[in-house]
């Protein structure tokens, strides 16, 4: 999602301000930039990568033993002392051309020691998860959400445009981050409000297109909200979709 849209734009402000994918786990666990800060951050911004720049430095403020910004170089602090350097191509705000590139700390994660890195391009935006003990990283769709109890996250990948229609569930094993599984809707939900209810499964209340409704660039569809919310739930081999559950 390359074109501006004022006063800012890209997967940002869609999955964090318009599709309503949020994170409802305990405050200890992680602290992703809440969507008032994402407002105030952007509100003053011309793209989205001088709006996450200014993201960027109130979570440097919250983790400075984790993350540091110099210019271009964004670097995270590895536990044997040694950083690891993400730099940028380009400038914010004033060098956003093709071959542009941005990094943003986005959230850490005490356990398992990991940093989250949000990165805007013009070929598509994307999330890094930075293993801070080995250095490795992995990419995915969307923003994570860890679980409440730090074994799993879910990459709820869930928007009106440009979104796999999709949730991930991802584990970390001894020495890797392992795409577990992926839930895929019957139908495309626009919106989607996922949280953690405990540490096995999710909460969902999504909309879909009204009954006839079909989507265009010139007339976005009726939205109708879930009656109410869906229940995902892990189990050893898949998910368990129980709609009835409370």
């Amino acid at each position: 999602m390359s074109d501006f849209m004022s006063p800012f734009t890209r997967t940002l402000i869609l999955s964090a301000l318009a599709s309503y994918v949020n994170f409802a786990g305990p405050a200890a666990v992680a602290a992703p930039p809440s969507q008032l800060s994402i407002l105030r951050a952007c509100g003053e911004s011309d793209t989205a990568a001088q709006c996450e720049r200014v993201v960027e430095a109130d979570q440097i403020r919250q983790y400075p033993a984790v993350a540091s910004r110099d210019g271009r170089v964004l670097r995270l602090k590895k536990r044997n002392g040694q950083s690891l350097e993400l730099r940028d191509e380009g400038t914010p705000g004033s060098d956003e051309g093709p071959k542009s590139k941005f990094f943003a700390f986005w959230d850490y994660w005490t356990e398992p020691h990991a940093a989250v890195v949000s990165v805007s391009a013009e070929a598509g935006d994307y999330y890094l998860i930075v293993d801070l003990d080995r250095g490795t990283q992995t990419r995915i769709t969307a923003e994570p959400m860890l679980s409440p109890d730090s074994g799993h996250f879910v990459v709820p990948d869930l928007c009106e445009t440009q979104c796999g229609n999709a949730i991930e569930l991802w584990r970390f094993d001894r020495d890797r981050i392992v795409r577990e599984r992926t839930f895929r809707p019957s139908e495309k939900w626009y919106e989607a409000d996922v949280r953690w209810k405990d540490p096995t499964t999710l909460e969902i209340e999504y909309s879909v297109a009204a009954p006839g409704q079909q989507a265009s660039a010139d007339a976005p569809p009726t939205l109708v909200r879930s009656a109410r919310p869906l229940f995902l739930r892990i189990t050893d081999r898949a998910w368990t979709v129980d709609e009835n559950a409370r």
